[in-house]
């Protein structure tokens, strides 16, 4: 129930109610937009062609992002959320990742993609989650 505030001429309606339901849906979207912005940046780093030399494949060396050979990991990242979570579901969370299997030996042997995408867009990620991009009007 909205509570009013008086101070001389001037009055404050505080709606609390409200104003929580709205925050809460700008928090929800702009987590989506992260999310979905860092599933097209994983899709994006995964997406260099491995190169043929000799009759052969060139693969990625340690350090750099898998290539491609016939793109089923680029299409396995998914995003999935946001959503509710931790106790009374005050945090609002989010996955990108892939189920498959050989991914995880790319994380671990100097190939990362996932977390190596994560830390150099933290900073964009950032700004979306604040809202500091992606303002409506």
């Amino acid at each position: 129930m909205p509570q009013t505030y008086k101070a001389g001429d001037s009055k404050v309606i505080w709606a609390e109610d409200q104003f929580m339901k709205e925050l809460d849906a700008v928090a929800m979207r702009n987590m989506a937009m992260a999310l979905t912005f860092l599933k097209l940046r994983v899709q994006q780093n995964v997406s260099k062609p491995a190169r043929q030399k000799g009759g052969g494949m060139i693969h990625s060396k340690p350090g750099e992002f898998p290539r491609k050979i016939e793109g089923d990991l680029q299409r396995s990242i998914f995003r999935r959320g946001p959503r509710r979570a931790g106790p009374r579901g005050r945090h609002i969370e989010g996955d990108v990742g892939t189920a498959l299997d050989y991914a995880v030996h790319h994380e671990i042997t100097g190939r990362s993609f996932l977390r190596r995408t994560l830390t150099e867009e933290q900073a964009k990620i950032g700004q979306i989650l604040s809202g500091e991009i992606g303002k409506k009007g």
